[in-house]
Protein backbone atom coordinates (compact mmCIF):
# COMPACT_ATOMS: atom_id res chain seq x y z
CA UNK A 1 0.00 0.00 0.00
CA UNK A 2 2.91 2.37 0.63
CA UNK A 3 4.12 2.08 -2.96
CA UNK A 4 0.66 2.94 -4.28
CA UNK A 5 0.55 5.97 -1.98
CA UNK A 6 3.90 7.17 -3.31
CA UNK A 7 2.82 6.62 -6.94
CA UNK A 8 -0.48 8.44 -6.38
CA UNK A 9 1.39 11.28 -4.69
CA UNK A 10 3.80 11.47 -7.62
CA UNK A 11 0.91 11.67 -10.08
CA UNK A 12 -0.72 14.50 -8.14
CA UNK A 13 2.56 16.39 -7.74
CA UNK A 14 3.48 15.89 -11.40
CA UNK A 15 0.14 17.35 -12.50
CA UNK A 16 0.71 20.42 -10.31
CA UNK A 17 4.29 20.76 -11.57
CA UNK A 18 3.16 20.51 -15.20
CA UNK A 19 0.52 23.18 -14.54
CA UNK A 20 3.13 25.50 -13.07
CA UNK A 21 5.42 24.94 -16.07
CA UNK A 22 2.55 25.48 -18.50
CA UNK A 23 1.50 28.79 -16.93
CA UNK A 24 4.98 30.23 -16.23
CA UNK A 25 5.23 33.56 -18.09
CA UNK A 26 9.02 33.48 -18.49
CA UNK A 27 8.96 29.94 -19.90
CA UNK A 28 6.16 30.87 -22.31
CA UNK A 29 8.09 33.94 -23.46
CA UNK A 30 11.30 31.94 -24.06
CA UNK A 31 9.45 29.42 -26.23
CA UNK A 32 7.65 32.17 -28.15
CA UNK A 33 4.20 31.43 -26.82
CA UNK A 34 1.62 34.08 -25.97
CA UNK A 35 1.05 34.92 -22.33
CA UNK A 36 -1.26 32.76 -20.24
CA UNK A 37 -4.68 34.44 -20.37
CA UNK A 38 -6.28 32.94 -17.26
CA UNK A 39 -5.23 33.84 -13.73
CA UNK A 40 -2.36 31.71 -12.41
CA UNK A 41 -2.95 29.86 -9.20
CA UNK A 42 0.61 29.56 -7.95
CA UNK A 43 -0.04 29.15 -4.23
CA UNK A 44 -2.78 26.57 -4.64
CA UNK A 45 -0.57 24.70 -7.14
CA UNK A 46 2.32 24.70 -4.69
CA UNK A 47 -0.03 23.43 -1.99
CA UNK A 48 -1.21 20.59 -4.24
CA UNK A 49 2.41 19.92 -5.26
CA UNK A 50 3.60 19.52 -1.67
CA UNK A 51 0.47 17.88 -0.16
CA UNK A 52 1.53 14.28 -0.95
CA UNK A 53 4.92 14.84 0.70
CA UNK A 54 3.26 16.26 3.80
CA UNK A 55 0.85 13.31 3.81
CA UNK A 56 3.74 10.84 3.60
CA UNK A 57 5.48 12.55 6.51
CA UNK A 58 2.32 12.65 8.63
CA UNK A 59 1.68 8.97 7.98
CA UNK A 60 5.22 8.25 9.22
CA UNK A 61 6.36 6.91 5.87
CA UNK A 62 9.87 8.33 5.75
CA UNK A 63 11.03 5.94 3.03
CA UNK A 64 8.04 6.82 0.89
CA UNK A 65 8.73 10.53 1.41
CA UNK A 66 12.34 10.07 0.32
CA UNK A 67 11.28 8.14 -2.78
CA UNK A 68 8.60 10.76 -3.58
CA UNK A 69 11.09 13.62 -3.16
CA UNK A 70 13.76 11.98 -5.34
CA UNK A 71 11.29 10.95 -8.04
CA UNK A 72 9.69 14.41 -8.03
CA UNK A 73 13.12 15.97 -8.56
CA UNK A 74 13.79 13.79 -11.60
CA UNK A 75 10.27 14.40 -12.94
CA UNK A 76 10.75 18.15 -12.40
CA UNK A 77 13.93 18.08 -14.52
CA UNK A 78 11.99 16.22 -17.20
CA UNK A 79 9.17 18.79 -17.14
CA UNK A 80 11.66 21.66 -17.31
CA UNK A 81 13.50 20.25 -20.35
CA UNK A 82 10.34 19.43 -22.31
CA UNK A 83 9.37 22.01 -24.92
CA UNK A 84 5.74 23.20 -24.93
CA UNK A 85 4.85 21.51 -28.25
CA UNK A 86 5.90 18.11 -26.95
CA UNK A 87 4.23 18.81 -23.61
CA UNK A 88 0.99 19.63 -25.46
CA UNK A 89 1.22 16.36 -27.39
CA UNK A 90 1.80 14.47 -24.13
CA UNK A 91 -1.10 16.31 -22.51
CA UNK A 92 -3.43 15.22 -25.32
CA UNK A 93 -2.14 11.66 -25.06
CA UNK A 94 -2.61 11.72 -21.28
CA UNK A 95 -6.12 13.15 -21.67
CA UNK A 96 -7.06 10.41 -24.15
CA UNK A 97 -5.51 7.74 -21.91
CA UNK A 98 -7.34 9.06 -18.87
CA UNK A 99 -10.60 9.03 -20.82
CA UNK A 100 -10.01 5.40 -21.74
CA UNK A 101 -8.94 4.51 -18.21
CA UNK A 102 -11.98 6.35 -16.84
CA UNK A 103 -14.29 4.42 -19.13
CA UNK A 104 -12.66 1.13 -18.20
CA UNK A 105 -12.93 1.96 -14.50
CA UNK A 106 -16.57 2.98 -14.85
CA UNK A 107 -17.42 -0.08 -16.91
CA UNK A 108 -15.52 -2.27 -14.48
CA UNK A 109 -17.28 -0.66 -11.54
CA UNK A 110 -20.69 -1.05 -13.14
CA UNK A 111 -19.88 -4.67 -13.99
CA UNK A 112 -18.79 -5.25 -10.41
CA UNK A 113 -21.97 -3.67 -9.08
CA UNK A 114 -24.18 -5.71 -11.40
CA UNK A 115 -22.24 -8.85 -10.49
CA UNK A 116 -22.72 -8.20 -6.78
CA UNK A 117 -26.43 -7.57 -7.39
CA UNK A 118 -26.69 -10.85 -9.30
CA UNK A 119 -24.94 -12.73 -6.51
CA UNK A 120 -27.27 -11.14 -3.95
CA UNK A 121 -30.30 -12.07 -6.03
CA UNK A 122 -29.00 -15.62 -6.37
CA UNK A 123 -28.38 -15.86 -2.64
CA UNK A 124 -31.87 -14.52 -1.97
CA UNK A 125 -33.35 -17.02 -4.42
CA UNK A 126 -31.43 -19.86 -2.76
CA UNK A 127 -32.42 -18.65 0.69
CA UNK A 128 -36.05 -18.21 -0.35
CA UNK A 129 -35.90 -21.55 -2.15
CA UNK A 130 -34.66 -23.35 0.95
CA UNK A 131 -37.36 -21.68 3.03
CA UNK A 132 -40.02 -22.67 0.50
CA UNK A 133 -38.69 -26.22 0.38
CA UNK A 134 -38.80 -26.40 4.17
CA UNK A 135 -42.40 -25.15 4.16
CA UNK A 136 -43.34 -27.65 1.46
CA UNK A 137 -41.69 -30.51 3.35
CA UNK A 138 -43.56 -29.52 6.50
CA UNK A 139 -46.84 -29.49 4.54
CA UNK A 140 -46.05 -32.91 3.03
CA UNK A 141 -45.35 -34.30 6.52
CA UNK A 142 -48.64 -32.85 7.74
CA UNK A 143 -50.55 -34.38 4.83
CA UNK A 144 -48.83 -37.75 5.31
CA UNK A 145 -49.79 -37.73 9.00
CA UNK A 146 -53.39 -36.95 8.04
CA UNK A 147 -53.29 -39.72 5.44
CA UNK A 148 -52.01 -42.21 8.04
CA UNK A 149 -54.87 -41.23 10.30
CA UNK A 150 -57.39 -41.69 7.49
CA UNK A 151 -55.84 -44.83 6.01
CA UNK A 152 -57.80 -47.41 8.11
CA UNK A 153 -61.08 -45.85 7.04
CA UNK A 154 -59.98 -45.86 3.39
CA UNK A 155 -58.94 -49.50 3.63
CA UNK A 156 -62.31 -50.38 5.10
CA UNK A 157 -64.10 -48.62 2.23
CA UNK A 158 -61.91 -50.38 -0.31
CA UNK A 159 -62.57 -53.75 1.31
CA UNK A 160 -66.30 -53.22 1.15
CA UNK A 161 -66.18 -52.12 -2.47
CA UNK A 162 -63.92 -54.95 -3.61
CA UNK A 163 -65.75 -57.56 -1.65
CA UNK A 164 -68.98 -56.65 -3.34
CA UNK A 165 -70.88 -57.36 -0.16
CA UNK A 166 -73.04 -54.36 -0.70
CA UNK A 167 -75.98 -55.16 -2.88
CA UNK A 168 -76.28 -53.25 -6.09
CA UNK A 169 -79.49 -51.51 -5.15
CA UNK A 170 -78.01 -50.14 -1.88
CA UNK A 171 -75.05 -48.51 -3.53
CA UNK A 172 -75.41 -44.78 -3.83
CA UNK A 173 -76.27 -43.52 -7.23
CA UNK A 174 -76.28 -40.03 -8.49
CA UNK A 175 -79.68 -38.92 -9.64
CA UNK A 176 -79.66 -36.32 -12.34
CA UNK A 177 -82.87 -34.43 -12.85
CA UNK A 178 -83.56 -32.50 -15.97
Amino acid sequence: MDILTVIAGLCISTAALAYLAHTDPKRRRVFGQPGYQKPRRVWSSLLVLSAPGVWLLISENGAGFTIWLGALTVIGWGVATTNPARAEAWRETARASLNIIGRVVILGWSSLVSGVRSVRAGMKLVRDGTERIALLEARVDQLEAELQRLRPALQRFQAIDVDGSWPEHKRSKTIVRS
